[in-house]
């Protein structure tokens, strides 16, 4: 037990605790821990051919319908371009959800109906365009601008509408659309595959390009969008295996010290008593 103790405080617990001493261990011992070549993918993995075919054709197309948001639909008041503290709070609105949510992004389709103008409607995107910059929404974040003839069955005061739909590039609100019935309908994974690695599927080739394979009666599609060239890994992607050998390090490094320090004496008698008793 006092053994056990003292590896604990002089090797196991200082391995975790000095990160001074396991960087400097790191940095000398770099060259142990590199990166193979690899590959980055991602993933479709399907409940059948039918949901891997729709799927990635719309996964290809790279931007997705947020389903779980309702459209923004915002009417203005007729022949006017006066918001108001009502128009205001809605738009308000439609920023705080591309704030809270920076993968977001909207198409704009603002409308003007009969007697009004179409400069109308062209003056109210402007304008709307004007107060979500002003708010730092980047432009990019604006995937497309309408204008067109709205008709509406409605009270007479009210003219033309701004419509805001909402739309994403992560590909979660695709996998969330095909996994409303069924949550395994629809995975998709981010996976990185190293050079050598036992898991890559047989069908991925070693090159950029898309790739359809079945496996465990699951529909696969493999897009690999990069390959990383090899590399030295950065103590984070490997400090469980630093750690541990920096454990090794300083426990062959304290026994050293404490055969310089102390003299090993041996009791044969003692041993060949211990032995007869054992026998």
């Amino acid at each position: 037990m006092l053994l056990f103790g003292i590896m604990e405080v002089e090797v196991w617990n200082k391995a975790v605790e000095d990160t001074a001493g396991l960087r400097e261990y790191f940095n000398n011992n770099r060259d142990k821990y590199q990166w193979e070549e690899r590959l980055e993918t991602i993933v479709l993995d399907a409940e059948n051919e039918t949901i891997l075919q729709t799927a990635s054709q719309e996964y290809e197309e790279g931007i997705f319908k947020v389903e779980s948001l309702e459209s923004d639909d915002i009417a203005l008041k007729f022949s006017e371009t006066h918001w108001g503290d009502s128009i205001t709070n809605q738009t308000d609105a439609v920023l705080k959800a591309l704030q809270q949510d920076t993968t977001l992004c909207i198409s704009i389709d603002c409308g003007y109906v009969k007697k009004e103008k179409k400069t109308l409607a062209t003056t109210r995107l402007e304008k709307l365009k004007a107060y979500l910059f002003a708010k730092g929404v980047d432009s990019t974040r604006i995937l497309s601008y309408n204008i067109s003839k709205q008709k509406y069955l409605q009270d007479a005061s009210l003219g033309g509408h701004m419509v805001i739909n909402y739309y994403s590039k992560n590909p979660s609100v695709l996998s969330d659309k095909f996994n409303k019935a069924n949550p395994l309908a629809l995975q998709i994974k981010q996976l990185v595959f190293e050079k050598g690695d036992e898991a890559i599927p047989a069908a991925i080739q070693w090159r950029k390009g898309n790739y359809t394979y079945e496996a465990d009666d699951r529909f696969y599609k493999a897009y690999v969008e990069n390959i990383i060239p090899a590399g030295p890994k950065a103590l984070e992607e490997n400090r469980g295996q630093v750690i541990s050998d920096y454990q090794n390090f300083l426990e062959k490094q304290w026994l050293n010290m404490l055969k310089s320090k102390y003299e090993i004496e041996v009791n044969n008698s003692l041993l060949e008593k211990i032995a007869e008793e054992k026998n």
